[in-house]
């Protein structure tokens, strides 16, 4: 799978084009790691938008209701700040024909996104059809990994609680996600598959260091289409938090 991201202050109505174009680029980028699915998650002001489609994401992006869907949540929308994740799917756990096994995936208090397979997360491991990993009516090992991520965000120390969970994870993995009530993006890897790129009052990130080159090369949003490699930072067994509201970047090893 690939999962990207991009985050940027001072974002108004006038910025729409090229928001567009920048989702399009990362697309063309990281369809290569996954063209089974393809879904966006926008944090906007006053509420969370999703836009999922169970179909090969460079096709997705030019149908109408993904048109409609932009327009309708996004153009009118904007406002001074702006918060997306993404990913094109390669299905491996969890049939794609399911909405809510598609990404980026819902949890009453966070959205995320996972590249990777976690071995040792199954809905219940008594009940034979969870071995069945296309089974339309099987939750997909990310799916229980932020429903349980999304109950350990209650407790009175997140961050100590997302540390301690994640050394439990048996597999690869590589996520990104927000709080719901948060204006941050919390990365995460243990494998090295996810690399950021911060500078002035822009951040992005994806799951190679070419597709951020490749997307940098083009970026309508970013102020730097600089390509320099020493630019871009790998996430490998540490967790990473951009805070947009403030724009500083936190690293926790």
């Amino acid at each position: 799978c690939g999962i990207f991201g991009i985050s940027k202050k001072k974002i108004s109505n006038e910025d729409y084009k090229k928001i567009i174009n920048d989702v399009d680029l990362y697309v063309e980028h990281n369809q290569k790691r996954g063209s089974d699915t393809f879904g966006l998650s926008f944090k906007l002001e006053n509420k969370i938008v999703l836009y999922k489609a169970n179909e090969k994401p460079s096709i997705a992006i030019k149908k109408n209701n993904y048109k409609d869907f932009l327009n309708n949540n996004i153009k009118q929308n904007l406002s001074s700040n702006l918060l997306l994740i993404g990913q094109t799917r390669l299905v491996t756990n969890g049939s794609k024909f399911s909405y809510y096994n598609n990404q980026p995936l819902q949890t009453k208090n966070i959205v995320g996104v996972h590249n990777g397979i976690f071995t040792n997360l199954e809905e219940n491991e008594d009940i034979e059809k969870t071995k069945n990993y296309e089974s339309y009516d099987v939750k997909s090992d990310s799916l229980i990994f932020f429903e349980n991520l999304s109950k350990i965000s209650e407790r009175s120390d997140f961050i100590k609680d997302l540390y301690n969970y994640l050394k439990t994870i048996i597999g690869n993995y590589s996520v990104a996600f927000f709080l719901k009530n948060e204006n941050k993006i919390f990365l995460s890897s243990n494998c090295g598959s996810l690399y950021y790129f911060k500078k002035n009052n822009f951040f992005t990130f994806a799951s190679e260091k070419k597709i951020i080159n490749d997307y940098l090369r083009n970026s309508s949003l970013s102020d730097d289409n600089s390509t320099e490699n020493e630019k871009i930072n790998k996430c490998l067994n540490e967790i990473v938090i951009f805070d947009l509201n403030k724009d500083e970047l936190t690293k926790l090893n």
